[in-house]
C-alpha cells in the first residue's frame, strides 16, 4: 500500500523561497547578458530541480518490502535484510547535513550524528520516521512510515 506524508512546515516555507529562487534565476538567464551570471543562474536552477526531484513523495509499503519513491533515485528495502526501530526527532537532534538537502522539500542525503553515526535520511516530516539498518552492509536509512505501523518498541 502506498502512503503519502504531508511535510513539516519549515520543509514548506524552504521550498517555497526555493522556488521563488529559481524563478528568479530563470528570469535572470534569459536577460542577463553577461556569460557568467547565465551560468552561475543555470547552475542553481539545476541543482535545486534535482534536488526537488530526489524528494520522497511515497512510501509503499508490502509484506515483502518497504520503497521510497520519488522521481529520481527510488530506494527498495527487502524486509527479510533490515531491522526496523522507532526514531524520534529528539533522536536526529546533534545531526548534520553531510551532503544533500537539508530543507528544500525535504530532508534528502547523507547525514552524520554522534549517536547514530553515519547515515542517509530520506524524509519529509520528522514526526513519522524509522530507522533501517541494512543487516549485511550496517548501512542505515532514516525514512517516513506510517504511524499506524511503526514497530511499538525500542
Amino acid at each position: 500500500m502506498k502512503y503519502f506524508f504531508l511535510p513539516d512546515w519549515l520543509v514548506t516555507i524552504l521550498s517555497l523561497i526555493a522556488l521563488a529562487a529559481i524563478v528568479i534565476m530563470i528570469n535572470n538567464i534569459f536577460q542577463s547578458r553577461e556569460w557568467y551570471s547565465i551560468v552561475l543562474s543555470a547552475l542553481g536552477v539545476l541543482i535545486l530541480l534535482f534536488f526537488a526531484l530526489r524528494t520522497p513523495y511515497c512510501v509503499t509499503v508490502t509484506d515483502d518490502y518497504i520503497k521510497v519513491q520519488s522521481v529520481i533515485g527510488n530506494k527498495r528495502f527487502e524486509k527479510a535484510k533490515i531491522k526496523i526501530e522507532s526514531i524520534t526527532k529528539k533522536d536526529l537532534s546533534d545531526s548534520y547535513r553531510v551532503f544533500g538537502n537539508g530543507g528544500f522539500g525535504g530532508y534528502v542525503g547523507r547525514f552524520r550524528s554522534p549517536k547514530l553515526g553515519n547515515f542517509k535520511m530520506m524524509i519529509v516530516r520528522q514526526s513519522d520516521m524509522i530507522k533501517i539498518t541494512e543487516l549485511g552492509t550496517g548501512q542505515v536509512y532514516i525514512i517516513n512510515y506510517p504511524k499506524q505501523l511503526l514497530p511499538t518498541s525500542k
